[in-house]
């Protein structure tokens, strides 16, 4: 991030992107969009159902620059109070 912030190169800025993109491929990662309540319904699924594509790489690479441009600390979000962890935590039930 701080190299991508360090430029007014257009073309560094996209190469470090692509960078960041290619490393989340290379580890079998995806990126993928949801659909919204109507496409989803127009392709099957049932309503109420959250359904995911495959993002097109336009978008891929755009979402990815607006992330390195965010001025937040990925170790320390915000919370809506300010606050930087959470008061209280809820418990998440394990998979057996």
């Amino acid at each position: 991030k701080g190299e991508y912030m360090a430029t007014n190169h257009r073309q560094t800025k996209a190469r470090i992107a692509k960078e960041i993109v290619d490393a989340v491929y290379s580890r079998n990662g995806r990126f993928l969009k949801k659909l919204e309540t109507n496409e989803a319904t127009k392709l099957g699924f049932s309503q109420g159902v959250d359904a995911y594509i495959m993002a097109d790489e336009n978008t891929i690479m755009e979402k990815a620059k607006q992330a390195l441009r965010q001025n937040r600390d990925k170790n320390a979000p915000k919370l809506p109070d300010g606050q930087t962890s959470p008061k209280r935590l809820s418990p998440v039930p394990s998979r057996q």
